[in-house]
């Protein structure tokens, strides 16, 4: 379990390095699989708990998120502390805290765990390869987001390729953007995960940012490529100028090269 916790306390190092978790803001999760029984007799289980709905393909998991409240900061200094570890019952309806004798028996799981058991959940019945889920506030894809222009998916995947070569490569299917909605409820998180079934990353009007990979720092490195583009476009437009870009003609040649499909 260490360094699965250990895994997450790197990238929200990462996070906290960057600016992007301001006060207690963002989230992380990692799905480790189903364990077994044994495994458990290292720990104690804490009191089963009801979700909201019935995550089937989520039978026996075990996923670990940031706790309620926590700091980035406080989760790279001390992840036993403020990392919740959730043991999910067969039905998928409810779940029970796994307990160390370093555990915050206090500790709630994040507010948009929503959005992380939707997106486990379409993960697994689709058998993907990403088992983790970063949420965080930069803020240079943030701004995009306030302007009415860039508020449309193909008008910002066009800026954000056009801005440098590794935008195009690595993000290479774009960023999926999500109309403004209420922070932890279910229809963000119903619309998120229905945008994650065709984009690694997605964008949070006005909110920040969300995405998969196969570990912490997979989904970290997707959201880091796409806010140096958007950090570059308004380098450019405070010093004046308009940006020129990589034209469509030299994008699509650099699809070709390295052999990608949109």
């Amino acid at each position: 379990m260490k360094k699965h916790l250990n895994k997450i306390s790197k990238t929200s190092a990462l996070l906290d390095k960057r600016g992007w978790a301001e006060a207690n803001a963002g989230n992380i999760s990692l799905r480790i699989g189903n364990i077994s029984n044994n495994y458990y007799k290292k720990y104690q289980l804490g009191e089963l708990k009801n979700f909201q709905k019935t995550f089937t393909h989520l039978s026996n998991q075990v996923i670990i998120v940031t706790g309620a409240g926590t700091r980035m900061r406080d989760v790279k200094r001390k992840p036993e502390r403020y990392l919740f570890i959730l043991k999910i019952n067969e039905a998928g309806n409810m779940f029970q805290q796994i307990i160390s004798n370093k555990t915050n028996k206090n500790l709630k799981p994040t507010s948009e765990l929503i959005s992380h058991l939707y997106i486990h959940n379409m993960l697994l019945a689709n058998k993907r390869e990403e088992r983790s889920i970063v949420h965080t506030h930069p803020a240079n894809l943030i701004a995009l987001s306030h302007i009415q222009k860039f508020c449309n998916q193909d008008a910002i995947n066009n800026l954000l390729w056009s801005i440098q070569p590794e935008t195009v490569v690595l993000a290479n299917e774009g960023i999926a953007f999500i109309p403004y909605q209420l922070t932890g409820s279910e229809k963000l998180a119903i619309e998120t995960t229905k945008a994650l079934e065709k984009h690694r990353v997605a964008l949070w009007e006005k909110h920040g940012c969300i995405a998969i990979g196969k570990s912490p720092e997979k989904a970290f490195d997707l959201i880091d490529v796409l806010e140096k583009s958007a950090f570059i476009f308004f380098i450019y437009k405070n010093a004046g100028y308009n940006v020129e870009g990589i034209n469509d003609i030299k994008q699509k040649k650099m699809r070709r090269h390295f052999k990608i499909l949109l």
